[in-house]
């Protein structure tokens, strides 16, 4: 979210980033997990007659914060939403950001499907309440615990000269997979400065593996060529359909630089997996740094 500070702000809807103020409690050491605030969002009524429709960023109503969660040595599966806990979401003026007016408490909200950064090492969580802060707030509080699941990297083997054609089935490891997908698509550059014109998208090398397994098990899926050099190959979207809780399929997709039509395939699973508590108390103003 973008937007400008202001003397004064008036009621309703508004969003910022977040500027200065945080706190890690990292106890001093590099090596532990640490807790930043990254962004938010205050999204208030919408009109009166229109509400559903006429509201800011088209998001219901309430205050979110976006925290930057990093693990300095690597090994970041995932979050273990369920198991994270916020103690507080509060304003500087003592309005519960969980309450609503019709003086309902819920407990503030964890955001699903949290994005784990490609080196393990780094993801965003989002916490949110709903209820805005007060007209003359300066300053929003959050503190809790959040769960990770982390775990060591072990290559469980590679297949070398894998057709990669749609309906090529192999394995790796014992796991077995299917390429379900394999073809040029368009893909965007990334987004050009502000007096910049934007890119025209130009296509990329899409390769969409299916597999039984879930996801969540692999650390990495890497792509070599046959002289052994990595071709770069970038993870895609994810998908997965479950049954009973459990993965009955799952599809990942990479983007290569450049079209390939075979390729060794290495896979690296997490092993030693162990769930690791980092408590945060973290306090946002509103300004942009």
């Amino acid at each position: 979210m973008r937007g400008r500070p202001a003397a004064s702000r008036p009621a309703g809807t508004w969003a910022v980033i977040l500027g200065a103020a945080l706190s890690i409690l990292s106890g001093g050491a590099a090596a532990e997990p640490k807790v930043q605030v990254c962004g938010v969002r205050v999204v208030g009524a919408g009109y009166e007659n229109d509400d559903e429709v006429l509201r800011a960023f088209r998001w219901r109503k309430g205050t979110t914060v976006a925290l930057l969660v990093t693990v300095p040595e690597g090994g970041l599966i995932a979050v273990n939403r369920d198991e994270t806990k916020v103690a507080k979401m509060t304003d500087d003026r003592g309005t519960d950001l969980t309450v609503s007016l019709k003086g309902i408490t819920r407990e503030a909200q964890v955001s699903r499907g949290t994005q784990v950064s490609a080196d393990a090492r780094t993801c965003i969580i989002e916490i949110s309440g709903q209820e805005v802060p007060a007209a003359d707030a300066t300053c929003i509080a959050v503190a809790g615990t959040i769960s990770l699941k982390c775990g060591g990297k072990k290559e469980i083997g590679r297949q070398e000269k894998v057709n990669l054609k749609p309906g090529t089935e192999f394995s790796v490891g014992g796991m077995s997979f299917t390429v379900s997908r394999a073809g040029n698509v368009p893909r965007a550059f990334e987004l050009p400065k502000s007096d910049e014109a934007v890119p025209e998208a130009l296509p990329v090398f899409e390769v969409a593996l299916q597999t039984k397994q879930d996801w969540s098990e692999i650390a990495s899926v890497t792509f070599l060529d046959a002289a052994g050099k990595d071709l770069g190959a970038k993870p895609g979207a994810i998908s997965a359909a479950t049954a009973g809780g459990r993965v009955v399929t799952a599809i990942k997709s990479f983007i290569l630089p450049q079209a390939v039509d075979t390729a060794t395939v290495v896979v690296t699973c997490w092993e030693e997996f162990k769930d690791i508590e980092v408590p945060f108390d973290v306090k946002a103003t509103v300004g942009i740094p």
